[in-house]
């Protein structure tokens, strides 16, 4: 095993894509805009994809988008979002409703 991939890391990189692109096609549908931040808009600039050891995706949105997708995502059948009330960051998880994860 490759040290990249020690820890399972590709597999998660490719079930990020699949949040990401049903994230983007959410945003695009309800023309909310947002940006990538932080490690993964380094690695998509720098690595045409993720950093190889990076396992989270770093999405920003402004106040007013901010407002609307969570108005959206409430209704969404494929998208969940989990308020971050814990830690002193303004932090929001969305997942697949389908999907598991491990802290």
């Amino acid at each position: 095993m490759d040290v990249a991939n020690k820890y399972g890391t590709l597999d998660i990189q490719k079930a990020l894509l699949v949040l990401l692109k049903e994230f983007d096609s959410f945003c695009q549908k309800y023309n909310i805009r947002y940006s990538l931040d932080s490690g993964s808009l380094l690695g998509a600039i720098r690595h045409s994809g993720f950093i190889p050891w990076d396992d989270d995706l770093d999405i920003v949105v402004d106040r007013r988008n901010y407002s609307r997708l969570i108005k959206m995502i409430k209704k969404s059948d494929i998208l969940e979002i989990e308020r971050m009330t814990k830690n002193s960051l303004w932090v929001d998880r969305i997942r697949c409703k389908a999907s598991a994860y491990n802290e």
